[in-house]
């Protein structure tokens, strides 16, 4: 559940007690539900394994996700829907207030192991990282066993450990950070970066190539930079790397709000390549969806159609 506040051309919000003119929106969101949007929207299936609370947040939820396989999304009596409200400006997310922690901690490894048969057969297992360790490791451990690709999103900088806790960080294919969230990833990997290393798609590239351990056994990296564009390393039939400078998916001039664009980009390339497509022609697909919900107050927008996809 998301609430959103965007300040559009008046003064910059302080902290001095004062009003500001600015709109609200109320819209589904949350990392894993926006790809379960988006991947539904491109005429793929996709099933969404979560926990929303018996009340008016959790109803509209599921009003709103009709098109989406919701049998795995679970109500919990005695807990509050993830509800989480973003201070927007000019297109940007300037800080966040969340309400999430219970309703999130009781998405356990046994509701996972229960859903244990749909992981099983699933072309991609996508996590959100706002998991708890013993949660996505279990899912990691399901989705290993079937050899299922792995596909990790971030979600935040505090939570990008996370997936190295679980100790099963080579069991993942593919994860999507931004670049703070990339920073702390080679942290863990016991590389340090620099502004510098992080300030161009280019110079993103050369310190990866030059830092193979940050590579972990991923077969897709993505790397965003915002409106600097994106790097994308992936891994080609001979297990060698490949390395690509996509940029952004729109002028910054057209963007109303980043929120759900790289969701909707990861649900592109994840769909192309499901469907046979090539790591070129998957990229097209992503730029295109996270081109759309850049321009729509929504996570994800509803312009995104099989049509991206199948034509």
């Amino acid at each position: 559940m998301f609430g959103k506040k965007r300040a559009r051309d008046g003064p910059c919000p302080s902290n001095d007690g004062g009003s500001y003119v600015g709109q609200l929106f109320q819209r589904c969101g949350g990392v894993a539900r926006n790809h379960a949007d988006a991947i539904a929207r491109l005429g793929c299936e996709s099933v969404l394994i979560s926990a929303v609370g018996e009340d008016d947040h959790g109803d509209y939820l599921r009003q709103q996700c009709s098109h989406i396989d919701i049998s795995g999304v679970v109500s919990i009596s005695n807990a509050s829907t993830a509800t989480y409200m973003s201070m927007n400006q000019k297109g940007n997310v300037r800080y966040g207030v969340s309400s999430i922690g219970k309703v999130l901690s009781l998405i356990t490894p046994e509701m996972i192991t229960q859903k244990e048969k749909v992981i099983g057969t699933a072309d991609f297992l996508l996590l959100d990282s706002n998991l708890s360790v013993e949660t996505m490791k279990k899912a990691i451990e399901i989705g290993s066993y079937y050899k299922r690709k792995i596909w990790v999103e971030p979600t935040d900088i505090k939570k990008m450990n996370r997936v190295f806790k679980t100790g099963l960080v080579r069991q993942i294919t593919a994860t999507s950070p931004n670049a703070n969230e990339f920073r702390m990833w080679a942290q863990e990997c016991g590389v340090q970066t620099t502004d510098k290393a992080l300030s161009s798609p280019e110079t993103v590239a050369d310190f990866v190539l030059g830092n193979k351990v940050l590579l972990q056994d991923l077969s897709f990296l993505v790397v965003s930079l915002a409106e600097k564009g994106s790097v994308v390393v992936s891994k080609n039939e001979k297990e060698e790397y490949e390395l690509r400078l996509v940029p952004a998916p729109v002028d910054s001039t057209k963007v109303f709000s980043v929120s759900g664009a790289g969701d909707s980009f990861n649900s592109g390339v994840m769909c192309a390549l499901a469907s046979g497509k090539t790591v070129d022609e998957a990229l097209e697909v992503g730029q295109i969806c996270a081109a759309l919900t850049l321009q729509t107050p929504l996570a994800v927008s509803t312009s995104i159609t099989p049509k991206i996809l199948f034509d």
